[in-house]
């Protein structure tokens, strides 16, 4: 309830500044690239402003943590049961065995580091892209505006769609975010590793009129994360109903800092994954898709966490020819085209 009383201020305060002089506009309207001074834009009914030293575009200083509260209260998610679903993040420092002559020789898999180094590389799980913040417990959670892909081709069941943050401890992955197995984007988790990936019921799921979903990520404590979801349309309205849980996860991953934070890497990604083998010229598409105002909170304002961000450390891609990736800001666009 406290969240939402300080949305609504913060937004009474938003239509005050509209009412001087100021043009407000939803940041779906208005390229970050084309913010220019005097032009208000909202995310999630929140202002935002641009950094005159480092031009990026976040939060207005007042603007509070977005969806970040944890409740306690624990949304009742379904397992996924299927033997064969595969979960695209691996554990950092395994790179596998590329001389394995039993992987799909249409699986590509070649590796391109954008940024820093590569921290892990999967196999057979289609072409992906991973960008990681520094571990560090400066940071209390992560927070994206995801503009859903436009084209989108699982070729009828071959795979599922990925568009995910996520908290990285000590030891592995918690995946928090969305997936497509065909039917539509929907909130996803997977503490990666240790138990199944859970999915949640179809309330959850974008309605049919959604073009983004504003997602954010927070470690709770040593065994507990926290996700808010809420889908919006093209005039970021709010639609459908906002997932808004806490999350139960294995011990020892998570762990606390001197400061009473979590330590954690926060990280994203987008990736289009196969049952069984991976033939990255089956035809299936995932494409027009974006990470957008992606965003750290330090516990009092938010910071940026664009590729070129000091909060960002490691950046790569895999099968170069199969995904067309770009960066802009705190912006990524992509596409992935197994052809």
């Amino acid at each position: 309830m406290r969240r939402y009383k300080r949305i609504l201020a913060a937004f009474l305060s938003v239509m005050m500044l509209s009412a001087t002089s100021v043009t407000t506009a939803f940041a779906e309207d208005i390229p970050e690239s084309e913010m220019v001074q005097g032009t208000e834009m909202l995310v999630a009914g929140m202002p935002m402003t641009r950094n005159a030293e480092t031009t990026e575009v976040v939060f207005a200083e007042d603007v509070p943590e977005i969806g970040g509260e944890s409740t306690g209260i624990m949304v009742e998610a379904i397992p996924i049961t299927d033997p064969e679903f595969k979960s695209p993040t691996g554990i950092i420092g395994d790179f596998g065995d590329f001389t394995d002559n039993s992987v799909d020789p249409l699986a590509v898999d070649d590796l391109t580091v954008i940024k820093g180094s590569a921290l892990f590389r999967e196999r057979e799980v289609g072409a992906h892209y991973y960008a990681f913040s520094t571990y560090s417990a400066s940071y209390t959670s992560a927070f994206a505006n995801i503009q859903l892909p436009t084209g989108f081709n699982n070729g009828g069941n071959l795979r599922n769609g990925f568009v995910c943050l996520g908290i990285y401890g000590s030891d592995h992955g918690i995946d928090l975010g969305l997936i497509n197995k065909g039917g539509g984007w929907i909130p996803y988790h997977y503490d990666v590793g240790h138990g199944t990936a859970y999915t949640y019921p179809d309330v959850y799921k974008a309605p049919s009129t959604a073009t983004n979903a504003i997602i954010t990520v927070k470690p709770v404590n040593t065994t507990t994360v926290h996700m808010y979801v809420q889908f919006t349309n093209s005039a970021g309205s709010y639609v459908g109903t906002p997932l808004d849980t806490d999350i139960r996860v294995s011990a020892g991953n998570l762990t606390t800092a001197s400061n009473g934070r979590i330590n954690c890497r926060f990280y994203r990604f987008a990736s289009l994954v196969p049952y069984g083998s991976d033939n990255q010229s089956d035809g299936t598409y995932m494409t027009g898709g974006r990470s957008l105002y992606c965003q750290l909170y330090n516990g009092s304002s938010y910071v940026g966490w664009g590729k070129d961000s000091s909060t960002m450390q490691n950046v790569w891609k895999i099968s170069s020819d199969k995904i067309s990736l770009s960066f802009a800001g705190n912006n990524d666009t992509y596409s992935i085209r197994h052809r």
